[in-house]
């Protein structure tokens, strides 16, 4: 009876094993299929906000009738109102209306030629480069403000399915329209140029709360040391000594923090356009199919 006992025993024991494997083997299928599960909901999700988002772009237009403005432009002294009415008819911060009367009527006739593209109607398409990845371009190029070293360009225009990522560059040679870009995966960051924003459904001109002085030193650091650099899209504000790698709004950050000058006071750790937009240390210099009033509020769609 003893041995029988045993021998039972001694059988449990040897399929002990076998169904452990087996109940191991169930739990691990099971989870294969909830991660399986959720990834295909999510790229479901991301395909349908991508749908969503696609028949939500939009360059913003008025929605009021284009005025006169050339009496306005012909004053020696402008008021609160006169610049109130021009960003109104433009898109033109008084910073931008002063870049261009200090060029004379030449600068007269761009505020005249960038009014009118501010009422234009354009027609919208975009450029997939990637799964779920997509920029918004219109049909032609506008026209920008003069520029100045060390100012920000920011675009609202690529988006990840709704969610608006944006695009950023600064610029190292206002006088030439250069601008410092890190575009993409495979593309070092390089010297481009201002073109390289105003196809794209929107862009905003920033000029940051610094002397001329410093934003000139800035360009120059950018220039000289930021071009080259490999592309990751995760790069954020957590290492101000090095820039071994860097994204679009990340080397604009950096460049003025590696000079001492922290443009989104360490509020954010990825670094967005969205946040060099909305950051306090930047002004309005130009706004073009983003809502004058509004600008860019919102990251999604």
């Amino acid at each position: 009876m003893e041995k029988e006992e045993n021998l039972q025993f001694r059988e449990k024991n040897e399929k002990a094993p076998e169904k452990n494997k087996t109940k191991k083997t169930k739990i691990a299928l099971k989870i294969v299929a909830v991660i399986f599960a959720v990834l295909l909901i999510f790229i479901f999700t991301c395909w349908i906000l991508y749908i969503i988002s696609d028949k939500n772009i939009i360059r913003w237009r008025p929605d009021y009738e284009m005025a006169d403005i050339s009496a306005v432009l012909e004053k020696d002294n402008l008021t609160k109102e006169d610049y109130s009415f021009l960003y109104e008819q433009t898109g033109l911060t008084e910073i931008g209306i002063q870049r261009a009367l200090n060029r004379g009527e030449a600068g007269k006739k761009r505020i005249l030629k960038i009014q009118e593209e501010f009422f234009t109607e354009y027609k919208v398409k975009n450029s997939e480069f990637d799964p779920f990845m997509c920029t918004d371009y219109i049909d032609r190029y506008t026209t920008n403000i003069y520029l100045e070293d060390g100012d920000i360009i920011v675009s609202a225009s690529t988006h990840l399915s709704c969610m608006r990522i944006g695009h950023a560059g600064l610029v190292t040679d206002g006088e030439n329209n250069e601008v410092l870009q890190a575009v993409a995966y495979g593309e070092p960051s390089e010297i481009g140029f201002m073109t390289d924003f105003t196809d794209r459904v929107n862009y905003m001109v920033l000029r940051p709360k610094f002397s001329e002085e410093v934003r000139k030193s800035v360009a120059e650091y950018a220039e000289k040391n930021l071009c080259g650099i490999k592309y990751s899209a995760f790069v954020g504000s957590f290492n101000k000594k090095s820039a071994k790698k860097t994204q679009c709004a990340h080397i604009v950050w950096f460049a003025y923090a590696k000079c001492g000058y922290d443009l989104l006071k360490n509020n954010t750790t990825l670094v967005l356009p969205y946040d060099l937009a909305n950051s306090d240390m930047v002004e309005v210099v130009q706004v073009s199919g983003f809502n004058p009033y509004t600008l860019w509020e919102n990251l999604m769609f």
